[in-house]
Order: C-alpha cells, then structure tokens, then sequence
C-alpha cells in the first residue's frame, strides 16, 4: 500500500512509445478534482522529422535529374 488506500495495481503506468493514441487522449484529457494528474511523458513516437524528408526529397532529386 502507498499511501491513502492506494495500492500499485490502482496505478496506470503506460508505453509513451506505443503507437495506440486511446491511452494518450485519455491522459491528456484528465482534469482535476475528478480525476488524477499525468505527470511525466504522455507521448514519444519516433518518426521521420520533417527535415530528414526534405533532405531525403533533396537527395533524391539530385539524383533523378538530369
């Protein structure tokens, strides 16, 4: 038991990396007073930037062009 009556399995502790966005909307969405406060990373998903795109697309031009 940790404190108030609460015990780990009253706990949520998820994956920020996983791709499923339910768990992510549902902590982000999360007010007070009925309702616990996330703390911590809501969401990580690692993915191409918007850079790596356009340096790719440069590239590729570069080589398809005569």
């Amino acid at each position: 038991m940790l404190k108030n009556g609460v015990t780990l399995d009253k706990i949520l502790v998820h994956d920020s990396g996983t791709h499923d966005q339910g768990i992510h909307m549902m902590l982000a969405s999360m007010e007070t007073p009925e309702s616990s406060v996330a703390i911590g990373v809501r969401r990580e998903v690692k993915r191409e930037t918007f850079e790596d795109n356009m340096w790719e697309s440069i590239e590729y031009e570069k080589d398809n062009t005569w």
